[in-house]
């Protein structure tokens, strides 16, 4: 019997392919969590933090007739999750892609758009944002939908208004992983999960350097399109300094509404009047689209300061910390349906083993289990095995094992 390992920086996990198999969705509706992504750096990320990969195993859960998306499927802890590919970015393209994916995956409980965003230099409550932290919404706005009258545009609609807020389930989990506890989890798992990625070349996700984290004055715009602040000479001293690249320059997550529409914010100015009119932190393309289908949480890391002197130079490290705190937020997410759960119930079988570091074995047989050498509160009500992560806590006790 073959097996997988599934590695992280503090243990490694082997699998049997059994195993494996005997968690996979037997259909499409086993799929309850969608991720959409708009660039394909950005999809790299998301499928950077797949544990299984179901295509890796020959299951190709293929897709209705008529939908025109692409998909890869696989699973991120211990979620089945399906990720939409979109053709092109704006709201009118994730609109379609959210619409299309209720024909091949009817189950779908939530879906997360991922990837990179512009961002306000501060919050409301005056925390800076830095390039690389990661803007978790809120709400949506759309702020290109409104009124040009001859005293200026006027915003006609706020998704958060007309559309309602963020459902009960949606609301409960944001708020409780904006407590002291949830912050902490949260951004430990973004920095353990950022630096595996970071261990993998191809996707290019280191961090810049703070060197490259330039805010401009809001009025001082770039001197020539298509060349670097350097190349062409930018003012340094339009540059406004910040405290947090001098001090800690870690991934910080960020909770506010977001500003979506089919427009590439680059104007400092224009970014000033929306974040102070619309109370919004993070400027992006597709959120909107999406809103208005399924249960929604957009999760982007900030690539730019919505102004003229945006640049690439950021945007393979803010699609690695979205991909990073997608993870970090599907540990805190308990669906409704327990079949979107990995390695836990009764669709992992009687032949299935996990062992953590080589070593330490633990047997989880349907039938009802006893511990050795440890306590039996360790299983749930149900028989179910909690996040493997506990066993890994307790690789310390000799000769730990579950056993009937």
């Amino acid at each position: 019997m073959s097996e997988q390992l599934i590695m992280n920086p503090h243990r490694t996990l082997a699998i049997s392919t059994d195993s494996i198999l005997s968690c996979s969705p037997t259909s499409r509706n086993g799929f309850h969590i969608a991720i959409v992504c708009a660039l394909p750096i950005e999809a790299d990320a998301i499928i950077a933090a797949f544990g299984i990969y179901w295509e890796d195993h020959g299951l190709l859960y293929d897709k209705a007739y008529g939908d025109p998306n692409a998909y890869s499927t696989g699973v991120i802890g211990r979620h089945n999750v399906v990720v939409a590919h979109m053709p092109s970015m704006g709201k009118a393209s994730a609109a379609s892609v959210a619409v299309n994916l209720r024909l091949s995956f009817p189950k779908i409980e939530l879906v997360l758009v991922a990837g990179t965003c512009g961002c306000s230099p501060k919050t409301s409550e005056g925390d800076e944002i830095i390039l690389g932290d990661v803007i978790i919404s809120t709400g949506v706005v759309q702020y290109d939908l409104g009124h040009r009258m001859p005293e200026g545009f006027k915003s006609k609609k706020k998704i958060l208004d007309s559309l309602g807020r963020p459902n009960t389930e949606l609301r409960s989990i944001v708020n409780k992983i904006q407590g002291i506890r949830g912050r902490k989890k949260l951004r430990n798992n973004i920095a353990e999960c950022l630096a595996q990625f970071q261990g993998v070349p191809e996707l290019e996700a280191e961090y810049p350097g703070i060197e490259e984290d330039r805010l401009f004055q809001a009025e001082y715009c770039h001197r020539i399109d298509g060349k670097s602040c350097k190349e062409c000479g930018c003012d340094g001293e339009k540059l406004i300094p910040r405290v947090r690249l001098n001090t800690n320059h870690q991934v910080v997550e960020h909770f506010g509404l977001i500003a979506s529409g089919d427009t590439v914010l680059m104007s400092g100015r224009d970014r000033d009047i929306l974040t102070q009119e619309e109370n919004v932190i993070g400027f992006e393309m597709e959120g909107a689209g999406v809103w208005d289908n399924y249960p929604c949480v957009v999760i982007k890391g900030a690539c730019d300061y919505a102004d003229s002197h945006k640049n690439e130079k950021w945007r393979r490290y803010a699609a690695a910390t979205s991909a990073a705190c997608v993870k970090a937020f599907l540990n805190s997410w308990v669906p409704g349906n327990s079949e979107s759960r990995i390695l836990s119930g009764p669709e992992v079988g009687p032949s299935s083993a996990v062992i953590f570091d080589g070593n330490q074995e633990i047997l989880h047989q349907r039938s009802q289990p006893r511990f050795t050498n440890t306590p039996q509160e360790i299983l749930e009500p149900n028989n179910t095995l909690r996040d493997p992560e506990i066993f890994g806590e307790m690789k310390h006790v000799k000769g730990l094992k579950l056993i009937r």
